[in-house]
């Protein structure tokens, strides 16, 4: 439970999912309405941003994340079915949220200096990613297999090439374009890094 980051300040990230762990389970325990627990999810999460810089280090930035739980939790209902919607009802609101997503995404993006609008383009552009990967017929998506794969080496990457290597925002001035090829550029080291690591360990075994 390091919550402070005195272990290590990039694993801010484990603490943060074991509270929500322990959210989930009690809520998911206590409350049978389905409808409920997604309500009660959001409560807490904006329960969770208000406190948690008293739990947390300042400087991890956990705020930017507190929604994603509860956001992931609700896109699952939708697509486990569990809330009794039909499948033509369940496309439309993916659609939507495509669309709503998208727009509101290009709109906090270029507001970025503010740092509600930072937290709402994090929030927007997953919201944006997982309905569209949910609105394809086959879910078994073998992309989001293959980022799940490369997924702690995106980790490593991902920090040290905003903070330290971010010319790809100095050199395309479109911000959106810009995302997209660190997102890119971050893929392809991964990929490389996690091949590497893997045939080093099929040797040393």
């Amino acid at each position: 439970m390091n919550f402070k980051s005195v272990i290590d300040v990039t694993m801010w990230y484990i603490s943060f999912l074991i509270l929500w762990y322990i959210a989930f389970f009690c809520i998911f325990k206590l409350i049978k309405n389905n409808y409920f627990k997604i309500i009660t999810m959001f409560i807490f999460s904006y329960i969770f941003y208000y406190n948690l810089y008293e739990l947390f280090d300042q400087n991890v930035g956990v705020r930017l994340y507190t929604l994603l739980f509860p956001i992931g939790v609700f896109l699952g209902f939708l697509f486990s079915k569990e809330l009794n919607i039909s499948e033509s009802m369940l496309k439309s609101i993916l659609g939507h949220l495509i669309i709503f997503s998208f727009i509101l995404f290009e709109i906090s993006l270029n507001r970025s200096y503010d740092y509600r609008y930072y937290t709402l383009s994090i929030i927007m552009f997953s919201m944006m990613i997982i309905s569209i990967f949910m609105h394809m017929n086959d879910f078994e998506s073998k992309i989001l297999s293959f980022i799940g794969n490369i997924s702690f080496e995106l980790y490593l990457f991902e920090g040290v090439f905003i903070n330290k290597y971010n010319f790809i925002f100095k050199f395309i001035n479109n911000k959106f374009l810009a995302s997209l090829t660190y997102f890119i550029l971050i893929l392809i080291l991964s990929y490389i890094y996690h091949r590497i690591v893997k045939k080093m360990n099929k040797h040393l075994k």
